[in-house]
């Protein structure tokens, strides 16, 4: 949802905006670019960023709903719903999150998380009433596999509420390389903004919400 890439078209003489059309011309459906901006040439879509927004999305309902099957993750597994506002809070601040992810580029794996929250939608899709979540998470940035550890942790604990106290702990002492088992399926997780500064990158009114 708010991918960045930064690209060099040394013999694009048109504007920037109709870039945007014409490689949204010839891009397939699954991509579509919402806007273009020129930046300065030592511009970076990755280095420059400050921090970046994850979303997760999961379904609880009493039957699959195969439509929605490969856009969210669908578990009836819990009932309480509180565990995983708990578990998540207790992510919030600098931790070492070994336990949950590998590092990109080298070994390390601390990572400041300023938001670490979910909410929930209740709806009626054919005559089945279903709670949508979302989990919600920001931060400087992620280890590979992070979010959906986090979130695989999380479900794991409100079908498991013993295992509870062993996961929070996790991020304050990560047993000398353990790592949290469980994994939340891909098909759930959005990258739903990247941030930089107003001085590198400043998005348009419209074009997107990438400004810090």
């Amino acid at each position: 949802m708010g991918q960045v890439v930064a690209v060099t078209c040394p013999t694009w003489k048109h504007s920037a905006a109709t870039l945007g059309s014409a490689l949204n011309a010839r891009l397939p459906a699954s991509i579509r670019i919402t806007g273009v901006q020129e930046v300065l040439p030592d511009f970076h879509a990755r280095f420059d960023a400050r921090s970046r927004t994850y979303r997760y999305f999961i379904l609880q309902g009493s039957s699959a709903i195969p439509a929605l099957r490969a856009s969210l993750w669908e578990t009836s597994r819990f009932s309480d719903s509180g565990q995983l506002e708990r578990l998540a809070r207790t992510f919030c601040g600098t931790h070492d999150f070994a336990a949950f992810g590998i590092s990109p580029t080298g070994t390390r794996t601390v990572r400041t998380v300023t938001e670490s929250s979910w909410s929930w939608d209740e709806q009626k899709l054919s005559g089945m009433t279903v709670r949508i979540g979302m989990y919600t998470v920001t931060a400087d940035a992620f280890l590979r596999g992070m979010v959906r550890h986090l979130v695989g942790g999380m479900v794991h604990a409100a079908c498991h509420p013993s295992t509870a106290d062993a996961i929070a702990n996790m991020v304050v002492s990560p047993e000398g390389g353990r790592r949290v088992p469980w994994s939340a399926p891909p098909h759930g997780l959005y990258l739903w903004n990247v941030t930089y500064p107003n001085t590198v990158f400043n998005w348009n009114e419209g074009m997107g919400l990438h400004n810090e």
